[in-house]
């Protein structure tokens, strides 16, 4: 079986059909062509949305030779399938891959990372989009890659060995020493929905919790440390490798336990096994549910491609975005 490896957008497609069942579709929506111009697929680049517009920036071709990528890119007018063009936004002030990215009002926030020489970052640096000019910011209390990161309530949170807050106002850090983080557990997304924070990492099929909120107002009234709590909301069937939240839902794509890649023999069409799965867990009702089972006839392709894996090596990114 021939692999397309070229990277692509994706986009899942739920509709009803007639009798009110949902229909779940994976469909390819842009290719990422400005990534895959060099001699071998690059690595550690990141993809984002800012309203609109899709960011694609950082990454490197040949890891460890220094064949950095300092292009900052942008696929602009982004509409229906055809539509839209890249455009270089911008350059970076130092490479850097494998790094996390939040965005923040007009601001695109470029956190941790490995440099150049593989050297592991603890710096931050803030792109505004607007008028296209860099910031450097107060340095991260500890060099960090691929670390899971969100924005709440006008602040940045950034998991590491322990929880931290960065105040863009201040530029300052600040270390949540009360949130005791669970051991040999790496969170590689954030996401924030009303009072809470959820966790997932790719080593895990937990989905975890807590409220910042409640936390910062209980110690503001009661004037003295509290424990912040870490709750488990439940388990995903298979370990979350990348999750994003769209309204009331998370969406987990995975791979099975049992994955262990493409063989080089073709497989029937009719074959039933399951090679990739998305999952949803329903804030509202509290549900885990399987959506989509990626098994050969529904993972192929227009132009004979197939979606080769969900494996974070392979995704750039994992997010929501309104489709225009």
């Amino acid at each position: 079986m021939s692999i397309d490896l070229r990277p692509y957008l994706m986009y899942l497609l739920e509709t009803e059909d007639e009798s009110g069942k949902m229909i779940t579709q994976l469909k390819p929506f842009l290719s990422l062509s400005k990534i895959n111009v060099g001699k071998t697929e690059a690595s550690g680049y990141k993809v984002i949305n800012i309203g609109k517009d899709i960011i694609l920036l950082g990454g490197q071709h040949y890891v460890g030779h220094g064949d950095c990528i300092k292009s900052v890119w942008k696929f602009r007018n982004f509409g229906e399938p055809g539509e839209g063009e890249w455009i270089q936004e911008a350059v970076l002030q130092n490479p850097r891959r494998h790094h996390s990215m939040c965005t923040l009002n007009d601001d695109l926030y470029l956190i941790g990372g490995f440099g150049r020489h593989r050297v592991l970052l603890d710096s931050m640096e803030r792109y505004h989009v607007p008028t296209g000019t860099w910031h450097s910011c107060r340095t991260l209390p500890e060099a960090l890659y691929s670390a899971a990161s969100c924005v709440f309530d006008g602040s940045i949170y950034v998991l590491g060995s322990q929880l931290y807050c960065y105040h863009p106002p201040s530029d300052m850090w600040t270390t949540i020493n009360e949130l005791s983080l669970p051991k040999n557990t790496g969170f590689s997304s954030a996401m924030p929905y009303k009072d809470y924070i959820y966790l997932t990492g790719i080593y895990t099929t937990k989905l975890m919790r807590f409220n910042p909120r409640h936390q910062l107002h209980y110690k503001k009234q009661k004037g003295e440390k509290d424990s912040w709590t870490l709750e488990t909301v439940g388990n995903f069937r298979n370990k979350a490798l990348n999750t994003c939240i769209v309204g009331h839902k998370i969406y987990s794509f995975a791979l099975p336990e049992d994955w262990h890649g493409f063989e080089d023999e073709c497989h029937s069409s009719e074959d039933s096994k399951g090679f990739l799965e998305i999952e949803t867990y329903n804030i509202t009702t509290e549900t885990f549910e399987v959506v989509w089972t990626g098994s050969l006839d529904k993972i192929k392709l227009d132009g004979g491609g197939i979606i080769a894996d969900f494996m974070t090596q392979h995704c750039a990114g994992c997010f929501s975005m309104i489709k225009f």
